[in-house]
């Protein structure tokens, strides 16, 4: 359908405030999508020991105070997404057997979301090493 159609459907309706309603929208959009979120990918040595069912990584924005987690399985790495750009997270790393007892945890990594390593900005990749 044509804009010059659209614009008879609708009572009212000129391509002046077509053009509005679509220059509002265009701001709303690049609004929405101008503050990615932030990733982090963590990395962590196989633990040695034969029972390991699998890993669980625990994070959040207050240090030794992890209020989210996520199993990943046997899956030595686990990618972080939508993590708020500016926030400071806190990550650790434990495994755990088949009967659901848990290892001590790794050390902790710190993250400050949009930043790099060198702290030039964007998403980043760390190593835990678990044992």
């Amino acid at each position: 359908m044509s804009i010059l159609r659209l614009t008879q459907c609708i009572p009212g309706l000129t391509l002046r405030r077509l053009a509005a309603v679509c220059a509002v929208m265009l701001v709303m959009l690049t609004a929405a999508t101008g503050a990615q979120a932030a990733q982090i990918t963590l990395r962590w040595n196989a633990s040695p020991e034969q029972d390991v069912a699998g890993y669980t990584v625990h994070f959040g924005t207050r240090s030794g105070q992890y209020d989210q987690s996520m199993d990943v399985g046997k899956a030595q790495r686990a990618t972080i997404s939508d993590l708020e750009p500016g926030t400071t997270y806190y990550f650790t790393a434990t495994a755990y057997d088949s009967y659901g007892f848990a290892s001590n945890p790794s050390e902790e990594i710190v993250f400050t979301a949009g930043q790099t390593a060198d702290g030039t900005g964007g998403n980043a990749s760390r190593l835990l090493i678990l044992f």
